[in-house]
């Protein structure tokens, strides 16, 4: 997986440091590297946005076992990476406000979970699922007014719920399990309301 288009969506994957370098890249933001492709899985499909932040070595070793194998599809990895750009794509834009980088893992989990019911191994099921879910996810990310909805709506109500709760948002507070519950119900109330 070096470069990956989908539909105009082209991004590079950058398996090694630099590995762009000298390449003309119509985009350099385009370029995903792997500890981003980690992390956006981890986050989005296996479902642990309070754990996708952290160090990626460790991320890496942790989920050996579970991302990058033989015979996943290729699209589940372009729909994370695609989806982590498109985010990226919004803070450098000033379209939504960069205070809330410090929520990204949950933002994108919370996009996914648009699109992937619960406890779903998006590894497992069939290509035509893949496709479906891949393909309403990419579209719904380039409804720029529907992603900044979206983002607005689940801060807002992740950030009611955790100072209903007494916690705190700061960056080490988000990695925890309560964090997690939090946004659980956050979500459940946005999901709700549609």
């Amino acid at each position: 997986m070096r470069r990956v288009q989908v539909g105009g969506r082209e991004l590079f994957y950058e398996r090694r440091e630099n590995q762009y370098r000298f390449d003309e890249v119509s985009e350099r933001t385009r370029i995903i590297d792997s500890a981003t492709v980690v992390k956006s899985v981890v986050a989005m499909f296996m479902e642990l946005p309070n754990r996708a932040g952290r160090d990626y070595r460790q991320m890496k070793s942790e989920f050996a076992d579970k991302i990058f194998l033989t015979g996943h599809d290729v699209r589940v990895y372009h729909a994370a990476a695609y989806a982590f750009y498109k985010l990226e794509f919004l803070y450098r834009t000033n379209r939504i406000d960069k205070a809330l980088k410090k929520y990204r893992m949950y933002i994108l989990w919370s996009i996914a979970k648009k699109f992937v019911a619960e406890d779903v191994d998006v590894f497992a099921i069939n290509e035509k699922k893949v496709a479906e879910f891949t393909s309403a996810l990419l579209d719904f990310l380039d409804d720029e007014a529907a992603v900044v909805s979206h983002i607005e709506r689940f801060v807002g109500e992740y950030e009611a719920e955790l100072r209903k709760r007494g916690q705190s948002s700061d960056r080490d507070a988000l990695r925890s399990e309560e964090a997690m519950v939090a946004a659980r119900n956050a979500l459940e109330n946005v999901i709700g309301t549609n």
